[in-house]
């Protein structure tokens, strides 16, 4: 049986992860985009991390028979400062152009803010002008709001 995985954090897991995923069948995975702990505070932080889910975790899925695709935004957890967040989504158009990128994501909201509203509709804005799918995050907090 092959089996597509189409959540897969793989930047913080273990070679033998892959190994173990290819064993149980797992043909392809979409690694979106994630929050990596701490506040990123500049757009090249992202560009830095975009450029490593798109190459070098590509080359390591291959290397156990996997196919990697990519969604690539700025997470809920990273929109709310709209200094670092809106000039990430501009510049992070690049990387649209791979191959392996294959959505928008993971966006969406995590505290209501005003200010992760406003970084969530700028990148669904660039998920439509590229026709392009978006990975959406639902807040974890005050989900009906």
């Amino acid at each position: 049986m092959r089996i597509f995985e189409p959540h897969a954090h793989m930047y913080c897991r273990l070679t033998d992860d892959y190994e173990r995923m290819a064993l149980c069948g797992i043909t392809a995975i979409q690694e979106p985009a994630f929050w990596l702990g701490t506040e990123r505070t500049h757009p090249e932080s992202f560009y830095d991390y975009f450029e490593h889910i798109t190459v070098f975790e590509r080359k390591r899925a291959e290397k156990y028979g996997i196919r990697h695709y990519q969604s690539i935004g700025v997470n809920p957890k990273d929109a709310e400062n709209l200094e670092v967040t809106l000039p990430t989504v501009k510049g992070m158009r690049r990387f649209f152009d791979r191959p392996s990128v294959v959505g928008v994501g993971e966006i969406g909201l995590n505290n209501n803010t005003p200010n992760e509203m406003i970084g969530l509709e700028a990148q669904l804005d660039l998920a439509m002008e590229l026709k392009l799918p978006a990975l959406v995050h639902t807040p974890h907090v005050d989900k009906r709001k």
